[in-house]
């Protein structure tokens, strides 16, 4: 049965893309709070570092799952309102789980507060993405996803740095009392956005079958296997980046300067190593880019752990870490982007990242284990040397499919020429 189509009206004058930063404040912020403020009010409140760790994975979990939900804003309500669901819920969680004291009693009830925080803020990704796609004309789009993505760097950004300037200086409540106000805020933003008006299918259902079907032809794919292998390796991952707030003291760093490095420094950093790894996959094999920007994340890794812990070391190490970070999250992205086509693109570009974000999980509540049970250093030289034996691993195996290719056969799913 032939998949019914989205009738979809085209709108007349369009905002400013640069509406597309505000609305996808939240997302970052949400990201940036849990990353930066909860490890540094958790180890501050005299609990282990593997218990942030641990509260961190937990409140980064939906990630992981956005492709169960990311499928809804094509089937029912309008995109506006998925965007509403998802700002408010993200708001309400942050206001709630700063009210909590950090104890160990309370540790779940925060951690299942940041959880449905950020499974709200999930829900913007592919609003947004919709109405970008919907809402802005041909000319703009590009830009729209440019401000896009710059909004997710300044709220991760604002959400660690604003966040833990407020629990230095302020009380445990005032970060999730700020940026929760500051989600609900983002809302109004809405308001400068016109969405097209939308008829659904009666056969919603067939819509969602086929979509499954274009999944699993990706998914048994040669090269969306290797795509989805990748996405759950260790390269280009650094679990610690999730809670560099809660161990900086062991470089002798001050709270103003891990605010400038773990905030607003590393979310400009990330930034630079986004546009500059976009540039390169666009003129390069991706694998290729990808496995190279995963070793030299691991090479600065090695050089943390091997360099004395002084303050000079933490703010060079570090940031260079996060630029290697941004470069990796790019590469992949545009690898995802090159092996998944133009249909149901949105349903199989979210499965993909969603893969990735398994990555940062698992990587995140290991590394903390390591320093509790060993050190900082062995955690840092065990999260690179794994990446490293994946990259060994993946380039023999990716070697070895090109050799198996016909010249002048393989396709171009790889370059972005």
């Amino acid at each position: 049965m032939r998949a019914p189509n989205v009738e979809v009206r085209s709108c007349g004058d369009s905002p400013h893309p640069s509406i597309f930063l505000l609305l996808n404040l939240p997302f970052g912020m949400t990201g940036g709070y849990i990353t930066v403020v909860v490890p540094y009010l958790v180890t501050r409140a005299g609990l282990p570092v593997l218990m942030a760790a641990s509260i961190v994975a937990i409140g980064l979990a939906p990630k992981a799952g956005k492709f169960f939900w990311a499928p809804l804003a094509d089937i029912g309500l309008t995109l506006k309102k998925w965007y509403v669901i998802g700002a408010a819920t993200a708001s309400g969680m942050l206001l709630l789980q700063g009210l909590m004291p950090l104890t160990r009693t309370t540790v779940p009830f925060v951690a299942a507060a940041l959880f449905i925080a950020e499974l709200g803020s999930s829900l913007l990704s592919p609003s947004l993405g919709a109405l970008m796609a919907e809402a802005m004309p041909d000319n703009l789009k590009g830009q729209a996803a440019g401000w896009y993505q710059l909004g997710g760097k300044v709220g991760a950004g604002a959400g660690g740095g604003i966040g833990l300037w407020l629990a230095v200086h302020a009380t445990p409540a005032a970060p999730g009392l700020v940026l929760g106000l500051a989600c609900l805020g983002c809302i109004t933003g809405l308001r400068f956005l016109h969405e097209p008006e939308r008829h659904l299918s009666a056969y919603a259902l067939d819509r969602v079958k086929q979509i499954a079907r274009e999944l699993w032809q990706l998914l048994k794919s040669r090269e969306g296997l290797v795509v989805a292998a990748l996405a759950v390796s260790p390269i280009g991952i650094s679990g610690v980046d999730n809670f560099w707030s809660g161990i900086a003291r062991e470089w002798g760093v001050s709270a103003g300067t891990i605010v400038l490095v773990t905030g607003f420094g590393r979310a400009a950093i990330a930034g630079a190593g986004c546009l500059l790894a976009g540039w390169w996959a666009d003129r390069a094999d991706r694998r290729v880019v990808y496995l190279a920007t995963g070793a030299f994340l691991a090479a600065a890794g090695i050089a943390l752990a091997l360099t004395p812990h002084v303050p000079g070391v933490f703010v060079v190490g570090t940031l260079t870490q996060k630029l290697f970070i941004g470069m990796s999250d790019a590469a992949l992205s545009a690898l995802i982007l090159a092996v998944i086509g133009r249909s149901a693109a949105a349903t199989k570009y979210t499965v993909l990242a969603a893969l990735g974000n398994i990555g940062e999980l698992y990587m995140t509540v290991t590394s903390g284990w390591i320093h509790d049970r060993w050190s900082t250093a062995i955690m840092l030289i065990v999260e690179s040397v794994a990446a490293l034996l994946c990259i060994g691993v993946a380039a023999v195996v990716l070697k070895r499919i090109s050799a198996e290719a016909e010249p002048g056969h393989r396709k171009k799913v790889t370059t972005g020429t």
